[in-house]
């Protein structure tokens, strides 16, 4: 039975990971032009609602290489789903 529980999740993961690596949003794609990083800050939160609201707060408080953070948003990294930040 936990084998059944263990392929749901599974599968449950990779399928957040194709429909985030699927959206064609506008958003999505003028974002990719800007300077990204991956915020080092804690950012487990924003796999609870997989929205980049709370990436939105952290990344606005965050610095990198000279360059300030405007908005963020949130994306599967090996091995989890991180913050990842942008400086427009």
């Amino acid at each position: 039975m936990k084998g059944i529980y263990i392929f749901i999740f599974v599968l449950t993961i990779v399928a957040l990971i194709l429909i985030e690596d699927a959206n064609p949003l506008q958003e999505n794609l003028q974002k990719r032009q800007c300077a990204s990083w991956r915020s080092q800050k804690f950012t487990g939160a924003c796999i609870a609602a997989y929205n980049g609201d709370s990436c939105n707060n952290l990344c606005s408080t965050e610095n990198h290489d000279g360059k300030q953070g405007k908005s963020g948003s949130c994306h599967f990294d090996f091995p989890g789903f991180a913050c990842f930040c942008y400086d427009c």
